[in-house]
């Protein structure tokens, strides 16, 4: 690790830095995910060059996970969304029944 890695720096200059690629609102975001070590010198969040390579990489291996999981749970959001339209579509009938009665 070079010293210049550890030198806190605005998050606006990490996000020229890389590019442009982020903004200041992404790494507070990646930060709240706890994705980013940011921290707050006075009224700025600061961040380094070597915390931004690692939220790079932390991102990255993520992305591989999601890429290559599984799919054999589908047929259980499906059932999952399927009984709650069903518990709706019983919630609407309960309602519009006792208006009829009402009236």
């Amino acid at each position: 690790m070079n010293v210049v890695d550890d030198r806190p720096i605005t998050l606006a200059e990490a996000c020229a830095l890389f590019g442009g690629t982020f903004t200041p609102s992404t790494l507070r975001a990646a930060a709240a995910r706890g994705r980013l070590e940011i921290f707050r010198i006075g009224r700025r969040d600061y961040t380094t060059l070597h915390a931004m390579r690692e939220m790079v990489a932390k991102c990255r291996d993520a992305a591989r996970r999601r890429a290559f999981a599984p799919t054999h749970d589908a047929p259980a959001r499906a059932s999952s969304a399927l009984a709650a339209l069903q518990q709706s579509a019983r919630a609407l009938r309960a309602t519009s029944r006792s208006r009829e009665r009402a009236s």
